[in-house]
């Protein structure tokens, strides 16, 4: 769990990567709402290139 500023506000958020395979991996960023849960900010798929 981090704690970011917001327009001058803290806001608790975490980062959750799930690593698929080798080459492949899933990141999502939340940040706790109003009612205590977390809302997903970001959300992405990460695929390493082979070179």
């Amino acid at each position: 769990m981090v704690e970011d500023k917001y327009a001058g506000i803290s806001i608790k958020g975490r980062t959750t990567v799930t690593v698929l395979s080798p080459t492949q991996q899933t990141i999502k960023y939340e940040m706790v709402d109003g009612k205590g849960g977390y809302a997903t900010i970001v959300e992405g798929k990460v695929t390493k290139d082979e070179r």
